[in-house]
């Protein structure tokens, strides 16, 4: 069973909610180095991090920035394709062995129409993530590979 394991997001959950989401979502196990998005591709799910690493990276004159990584707990998307139906800018792939559940685009429209109080839990998390990438300096230039 998926378990909001961010303690902060857990919190402002309740019960109910928690069985809402698990009645929509889908489980997922996959393989590292997975391909779950690509430039031109659109983002129709919501991908919640169950167990294992995924990583969000951009690819161009020969070289690869990382965008963002999503562990246990965390939720990972293309916020542009995902929130405004646009094609992705991104690829996202598993770094290691994952289990994921995710939520199509039309279900999770359907619990933050539900649920309100899920609009402030994805406000805040939204800004949350861009204040780590801010302090972290957010992209990390690679040589291709992943590494630095």
């Amino acid at each position: 069973m998926f378990t909001f394991s961010n303690s902060e997001i857990s919190s402002l959950i309740s019960l109910r909610i928690k069985r809402a989401f698990l009645q929509k979502t889908r489980r997922l196990e996959l393989r590292e180095n997975v391909l779950l998005l690509s430039p031109g591709r659109y983002q129709e799910h919501l991908l919640f991090v169950k167990k294992g690493i995924i990583r969000c990276y951009y690819k161009g004159f020969q070289s690869e920035w990382i965008g963002w990584f999503a562990a246990e707990g965390d939720f990972a998307f293309s916020t542009e394709s995902f929130l405004n139906g646009s094609p992705s800018a991104e690829y996202i792939e598993t770094c290691t062995l994952v289990t994921l559940y995710q939520l199509t685009r039309q279900d999770c429209q359907d619990l933050l129409r539900e649920f309100s109080d899920l609009n402030q839990v994805g406000i805040d998390t939204s800004f949350r993530r861009l204040e780590n990438g801010i302090n972290t300096g957010a992209l990390i230039k690679t040589d291709g590979t992943g590494r630095k």
